[in-house]
């Protein structure tokens, strides 16, 4: 049973008659369940590759932009300068400017991003619990004639 509390999408009173599966139009969009726009950006938010790896690196500490690099290997200076600043609007992260020379960036998680931490932990739970349970069973999903396979 959905809490209704931590419900994401609005609830059946909310949406209006004429629902799909009771005589509306299943292609109609404004007849389909919408998700709350607080939630919806949040997911769009965290949805972007790196994210969740870069918030996750700084529940550790604070790190240079240098030290980053080093860290996420995989990940381009261009797309982690990107990414950081996203996360510094959004106020997940504060940037710090060590004068000096050479001058030293310093990157570090705010409260609020720090609160997200428990919440990529329980994602994190989730996704090894079911990699368990899925090994070795067909991973492709398709969709419209495109398929993809995890490796």
């Amino acid at each position: 049973m959905i809490n209704r509390k931590t419900e994401i999408w609005k609830t059946d009173k909310e949406l209006p008659k004429g629902r799909a599966g009771e005589g509306g139009n299943k292609n109609d969009v404004s007849v389909q369940p919408r998700v709350c726009p607080v939630v919806e950006r949040a997911f769009t938010l965290l949805g972007k590759k790196w994210m969740g790896l870069i918030i996750h690196t700084l529940s550790k500490g604070p790190f240079h932009f240098c030290e980053l690099e080093r860290i996420l290997l995989a990940l381009n200076a261009r797309t982690l300068s990107q990414r950081l600043k996203e996360l510094e609007v959004e106020g997940l992260v504060t940037r710090t400017v060590h004068t000096g020379n050479p001058v030293r960036v310093t990157y570090q998680l705010t409260e609020k991003g720090m609160d997200l931490i428990p919440v990529l932990a329980s994602f994190a739970e989730w996704a090894r619990r079911w990699e368990k349970e899925e090994k070795g069973k067909d991973r492709s999903v398709g969709t419209g004639g495109i398929v993809w396979y995890e490796n």
